[in-house]
């Protein structure tokens, strides 16, 4: 199975062995892995219960062991694209993120979310990255985009003149 971040496993019955044909039978059972990781999942306990009208008349095993193997999930981190002002205070950087297992959240990452170092007009990379053994980590980059800062220019005083032959202003 893909993980889910539990140790539930499917099984299916296929057919009782030496019965008397007629018999009214029956089985319920369930299944788990000994582990919910996927380093560590190997095996599939199988435990049987055999119902039925005519159940009492029969003596089964009622505990099977397999080989199984838990797959890794695949999920996503994406970085979030952020733009700022160039002298402006930098932007929070964040990320968005899907396909998490059974309720598990960020906590159980080991994550980082960085950018490029720099504080002038340009565009800088950010990137994120996240690890658990038991998922596939796609991790998305975007852009941390400073932009320029427009200013205004205010002159203190201008005055006009007589003629003189140059473009000093007094």
């Amino acid at each position: 199975k893909v993980y889910d971040a539990t140790t539930t496993a499917q099984a299916s019955f296929a057919s009782f062995e030496g019965n008397v044909a007629g018999d009214l039978l029956d089985t319920t059972f369930t299944a788990h892995y000994n582990s919910k990781d996927v380093v560590s999942a190997s095996t599939i306990t199988i435990n049987v219960v055999l119902t039925g009208d005519d159940a009492g008349n029969y003596a089964y095993q009622d505990t099977y062991v397999e080989n199984g193997t838990i797959t890794k999930k695949d999920i996503t981190f994406t970085a979030e694209a952020k733009e700022q002002i160039y002298g402006d205070s930098a932007k929070e950087l964040t990320y968005l993120a899907s396909g998490f297992a059974g309720g598990e959240t960020v906590n159980n990452f080991t994550l980082s979310i960085t950018r490029a170092s720099g504080n002038d007009v340009g565009t800088y990379a950010i990137n994120v990255t996240a690890q658990n053994a038991n998922y596939n980590v796609t991790a998305i980059s975007a852009n941390y985009v400073i932009v320029v800062r427009e200013i205004g220019v205010t002159f203190a005083s201008a005055s006009s003149k007589v003629y003189d032959g140059t473009t000093d202003v007094t």
